[in-house]
């Protein structure tokens, strides 16, 4: 993620969608790489997607990732579940855009 951009504090950036996720430490080693303020990041919004069946992704990991988000500083995240397996799911993926875009938390 580095080479994309060596700060976010000066840009709108308004939510990250993490689908898949099974590592808690993902969360510390992107925001590493972006080198973000704490106050930035209490303005992004996270949007955590795993499907119910998901053989790589836990509940327990998902969890673990949303512990990281939590300890990061974020302040809105979503998590939800879908009936399926490790794939993206489109629906999420659409109604994470829409949040991300709103104005509600």
């Amino acid at each position: 993620m580095a080479p994309l951009t060596a700060s976010i504090d000066d840009r709108e950036v308004r939510g990250a969608f993490l689908g898949g996720c099974n590592e808690g430490d993902f969360w510390e080693y992107a925001m590493a790489d972006f080198r973000a303020k704490k106050a930035t990041l209490r303005k992004i919004k996270v949007f955590v997607s795993s499907g119910t069946n998901d053989k790589l992704v836990s509940a327990a990991y998902r969890a673990k990732v949303e512990a990281a988000c939590k300890a990061a500083g974020i302040r809105q995240l979503r998590s939800e579940t879908y009936d399926g397996g490790h794939q993206l799911n489109h629906q999420q993926l659409k109604d994470a855009l829409i949040w991300f875009l709103s104005e509600e938390s």
